[in-house]
């Protein structure tokens, strides 16, 4: 592939001039536009990475921030399966972390004087990049979870959102209100930064909330040492900035850079309202229909981005498609999928391995009679939308799993690929068994919600971090 190429020839440079910026910073946007997320271009991440400092260098603040986005997204997501994403963390942090934090350092001297004149008080506020919760976007539909538990607790809530928000998130705001809600609008991050930081001065908030890892919310939160700042991670954590991380997944796997103090634990539930909206029959029988699915056909799912469909997970597929002939698949997620395509090619020219793009969960979802998760790369928002449809999802119990393990009915849990594939055979064959476990995942999930735990470990870390504080 001739972006390959050149990306290739940028890393053998002497040194790094402005063109070859420029040029790098069109080759990402590609990746992400017309290539798709071609996991192709993981032969070259790792030589290009180590340039990343001096690529920054060329651009001016806005420029030098949306390509600094852009990048974390482009080394994040060529995660190599068979490592995984908790090993990844710390090329990230030395390649493009850490620099970035310097960076902001020396280009937003201006910034971190306006923040002086924040006061803090008793507000919550979110900054976001997107506030919805329709498709596949996961990070809105956690920030819409958690400002609702706040909201219900009769706290006052600000959010920003940095592009959009959607009818659910105004839905909220007319359900609560105490809520504020705010979109910016803007791609210039000078505009919105000083435009977020006036915000501040009005909420005078307790703590700021992010999903972001970098964007603008990475500049507040070097820049700013006045305010609390938590980051909700939504996978990656191991940033440099933010007084505070909560992750969901094993403490013991955090790595380099910063201490085990600076993490909490972030409970994962996602609010009923986003998970399983009223279901539209008639339209979930259109794509049955549309699909060649019938009554007779036992139909087993997965919704994730194309690169979590891995071949360890594709290889397992294939070998129940040619087992069970009644078994069907749909697959279906963002990016490029043919990889994919590719490694089923015998039962896509079958129909019975179906791949589709970007779907509506709360309909095609309801086409299935179970669930399976991906591996090694495991999927999260996903897995419990399917689950508070009642349709059980099943899971293979390996070391990549961590803390999600708290997020599946214990039953769906298979230590090995037999285990797994003797546990689909059994529901296909037995009405009664797969009742059973849509009982179990129907009360499993009406269970789930975790509100109280998230609201005593805010409390408990905003406290934290204020002791600090006032220590110092």
């Amino acid at each position: 592939m001739e972006d390959i190429k050149t990306l290739t020839n940028i890393s053998k440079q002497s040194s790094i001039s402005t063109e070859n910026a420029q040029e790098t910073a069109h080759i990402i946007n590609r990746y992400f536009g017309e290539h798709k997320r071609d996991q192709a271009f993981r032969q070259i991440e790792g030589v290009i990475s180590v340039r990343f400092k001096e690529l920054l260098e060329q651009f001016d603040f806005n420029n030098g921030v949306i390509f600094s986005t852009s990048y974390y997204l482009f080394c994040y997501t060529l995660t190599d399966p068979t490592i995984g994403y908790q090993t990844v963390q710390n090329n990230i942090y030395s390649n493009v972390a850490v620099p970035f934090k310097k960076w902001v350092e020396n280009k937003g001297a201006l910034f971190t004087k306006l923040i002086n004149d924040i006061k803090e008080g008793d507000d919550y506020l979110f900054i976001c990049r997107r506030a919805v919760v329709s498709g596949n976007y996961a990070p809105g539909k956690s920030i819409y979870t958690y400002a609702e538990a706040l909201l219900a607790r009769g706290e006052n809530v600000w959010i920003v959102a940095l592009w959009e928000a959607d009818k659910g998130f105004k839905k909220l705001k007319k359900k609560y209100p105490k809520l504020r809600l705010t979109v910016l609008f803007t791609a210039e991050i000078e505009v919105s930064l000083v435009s977020v930081i006036e915000i501040l001065k009005l909420a005078e908030p307790k703590v700021i909330l992010t999903e972001t890892e970098f964007d603008l919310p990475g500049v507040l939160g070097i820049i700013n040492k006045k305010i609390p700042m938590f980051y909700l991670a939504q996978g990656y954590y191991n940033l440099p900035w933010y007084d505070l991380i909560g992750v969901n997944t094993n403490l013991s796997e955090i790595h380099q850079g910063r201490s085990e103090n600076d993490f909490f634990h972030l409970p994962i539930w996602v609010s009923q309202d986003i998970l399983a909206p009223e279901a539209d029959h008639d339209a979930i029988l259109r794509v049955k229909d549309e699909l060649g699915l019938n009554a007779q056909d036992f139909v087993i799912g997965s919704f994730a981005r194309m690169e979590k469909f891995t071949e360890p997970f594709l290889d397992f597929l294939s070998r129940i498609l040619a087992q069970e002939n009644t078994f069907k698949v749909i697959l279906a997620g963002p990016n490029n999928n043919k990889s994919v395509i590719e490694k089923l090619k015998r039962f896509v020219e079958e129909k019975r391995a179906i791949i589709l793009p970007s779907v509506d969960v709360n309909i095609v979802g309801h086409c299935l009679n179970i669930g399976l998760d991906t591996f090694p790369l495991h999927s999260g928002y996903a897995v419990l939308e399917l689950m508070a449809k009642g349709i059980p999802v099943l899971s293979k119990k390996d070391k990549f799993l961590g803390s999600l393990v708290d997020d599946r009915l214990p039953e769906t849990l298979k230590k090995t690929e037999d285990e797994l594939q003797i546990l689909i055979s059994n529901l296909m064959k037995d009405p009664e068994l797969l009742n059973e476990y849509r009982i179990k995942t129907n009360q499993f999930i009406a269970c789930h919600s975790k509100s109280d735990l998230f609201l005593e470990l805010l409390d408990q870390n905003i406290e934290k971090i204020q002791n600090l504080r006032m220590k110092t």
